[in-house]
């Protein structure tokens, strides 16, 4: 996927569309359902039949944003995974999503993601192979996130997003005592 991002100038009207989909309390109006239908929807296929996704669209185009044919799949991946997010919460200065991913999940020293599972993630290349991999990360961040974050890597996801992605992964992972941060081996077992 080429490197672009439109979505920076159009924050508000993601957010804007967002909250539609995941409300809870009334009034809903012609959106009431759309999250779970975009959250059944089995592939992005399935996504552009759905009122939520156009609905997206609608808000961006609104909002100013010249939507591309070649951009629908990758909209259609951001209305997808947006869908599973259930609270929008902004980043702090210098958090990213790989950051939290590689932070000790509560409890534990581990991190939230593991280091195999964000190589596969890293891995992916199209829409279509990222859209799993990153429904996984979202529930492993507890459904709350930055949309605005996510829709940007989503939207520029390519060979230099996913080295930012691993760059800050492993800074961010945590050192445990007895481990190479560069290949995982134990003090015992580096010869």
């Amino acid at each position: 996927m080429p490197e672009r991002n439109p979505l920076k100038a159009h924050r508000a009207a993601l957010l804007a569309w967002h909250d539609e989909i995941t409300r809870r309390e009334k009034p809903r109006g012609r959106l009431l359902g759309e999250g779970a239908r975009l959250r059944r929807a089995a592939s992005l296929d399935e996504v552009a039949f759905l009122a939520g996704y156009h609905e997206l669209l609608h808000h961006l185009r609104e909002d100013g944003l010249a939507i591309q044919p070649a951009d629908r799949e990758r909209f259609a991946l951001l209305a997808w995974l947006a869908a599973w997010v259930k609270e929008h919460r902004p980043s702090t200065q210098g958090e990213t999503l790989a950051r939290r991913l590689a932070s000790p999940a509560e409890g534990s020293d581990r991190p939230v993601m593991s280091e195999p599972r964000l190589r596969r993630l890293l891995e992916c290349e199209t829409a279509e192979e990222l859209r799993l991999p990153l429904r996984r990360a979202i529930d492993l961040l507890g459904r709350k996130l930055d949309v605005v974050q996510l829709a940007e890597d989503v939207f520029a996801w390519s060979r230099s997003v996913r080295k930012r992605w691993a760059y800050d992964y492993y800074d961010a992972l945590p050192r445990t005592s007895g481990t190479s941060p560069a290949a995982g081996e134990t003090k015992g077992e580096a010869a």
